[in-house]
């Protein structure tokens, strides 16, 4: 019996400080680095631009805080800007390919759009997609929010001198049940 309580207890403290060394390393200025990296890199391949992200916070387990986002199309000119953007999600839909995200939260955000001769800077923002097959992954988001922001509209075509400026936004959409 004494052999049997410690055949299980060893496998059983092995997975407890497997459990807390992982929760341990999500908290390491290192790997929120890496994950920054990667979405970075994600996003980068789909966009004829870029983007960029300052630092990645929060404890990545239940919550992930994006600083400084900033989105420039190929010309190098800024389209979005957003100090901050939070969200919360659940990690038990991963094994099945669903990341299920409770709320997103836009601070502040800056959008900027011009209409030129060659339209608008947004426009081809997004490379074509090569594959059309559908990804395994399902993102499910519940409530996003934007608090505050400035989206500022220049018309640039020829003869037109409009630049209208849009301030202070703040909206919600939440899913409804």
């Amino acid at each position: 019996q004494h052999k049997l309580l410690l055949g299980l207890g060893i496998p059983v403290g092995l997975v407890g400080l497997l459990l807390v060394a992982g929760t341990l390393l999500l908290q390491t200025s290192t790997f929120k680095n890496y994950v920054r990296n990667q979405i970075t890199m994600t996003a980068n391949q789909s966009l004829n631009g870029e983007l960029s992200v300052g630092s990645v916070d929060g404890s990545l387990i239940r919550s992930v805080r994006l600083n400084d986002i900033r989105l420039r199309n190929d010309a190098g000119e800024l389209l979005a800007w957003v100090p901050e953007a939070t969200a919360s999600y659940s990690v038990t839909g991963l094994a099945s390919g669903v990341i299920s995200v409770d709320s997103v939260r836009v601070s502040k955000p800056l959008l900027v759009a011009e209409m030129t001769d060659r339209g608008l800077n947004w426009s081809n923002l997004m490379k074509p997609s090569e594959d059309e097959s559908k990804s395994s992954w399902s993102i499910l988001v519940e409530e996003l929010r934007v608090d505050g922001g400035d989206i500022v509209y220049l018309d640039r075509t020829v003869g037109n001198r409009d630049q209208p400026r849009f301030d202070n936004l703040s909206n919600g959409i939440a899913a409804f049940p």
